[in-house]
């Protein structure tokens, strides 16, 4: 029986401030020659066990770093400091390392396969003002 971890990173919420983002991961193994998800131990969801020190950045479009933050306790953080009305890109480092990066698989029931599409990484932050609130 063959097992793969899968990671992936979620945008989860925007503000016209700020931009919640979530890093987890699922694993998938082979049964009688298919795959499916296993649920072993909490891989995914807020009760998720940390991966690691994360730092979840986001950059402008020069590339420059506007805003960070760290975490040791959660796979999940408000990423805060940001301009309203105006298209970010995120990424996580893991102890260092990009989260994510690399060949990614997608699984549909019974077999899994190279992704087809590279992971878009990009935010928008709401208009000032707006009734969006934490």
């Amino acid at each position: 029986m063959a097992a793969r971890f899968e990671p992936y990173v979620q945008l989860v919420d925007v503000t016209d401030e700020a931009a919640l983002i979530a890093w987890r991961g699922f694993r998938l193994g082979e049964h009688d020659g298919r795959w499916r998800a296993e649920r072993a131990g909490e891989t995914f969801g807020a009760r998720s066990e940390p991966r690691g020190r994360a730092a979840v950045e986001v950059v402008d479009g020069d590339g420059t770093t506007v805003a960070r933050t760290v975490t040791d306790e959660t796979n999940h953080a408000w990423v805060e400091g940001l301009r309203p009305a105006t298209t970010y890109r995120y990424r996580v480092l893991v102890d260092g390392e990009p989260w994510g990066a690399g060949e990614r698989f997608d699984w549909v029931p019974g077999s899994l396969g190279a992704a087809r599409r590279p992971l878009d990484q990009r935010l928008r932050t709401h208009a000032p003002g707006s009734d969006r609130t934490r």
